[in-house]
């Protein structure tokens, strides 16, 4: 009679495994939007840096939020080459 178990023994828990493994990854996802969930909007941030690696000024030009906008760190209206701006949204 032929071994109706396939895969090697050492491959065997591979399928438990993995579905443990997704469960702790949705487990983990969820975990993650109730923390989301709880902080206001506002607390979402980022903070920017340019680097200017050119010869020439980098000139701002027009900047558009469909949400939120500049944090209280404003870009500079230019960048001299070689210089940087850190600004935060």
């Amino acid at each position: 009679m032929a071994d109706a178990n396939l895969l090697p023994d050492e491959i065997s828990g591979l399928p438990a495994a993995l579905g443990t493994v997704a469960s702790t990854v949705t487990e983990v996802g969820a975990v993650i939007k109730a923390v989301s969930d709880l902080l206001p909007d506002e607390t979402r941030s980022l903070l920017v840096e340019v680097v200017n690696l050119t010869s020439r000024s980098l000139t701002k030009g027009w900047d558009k939020f469909d949400h939120g906008g500049f944090g209280p760190t404003l870009p500079t209206a230019r960048i001299p080459s070689f210089q940087t701006d850190v600004f935060s949204v």
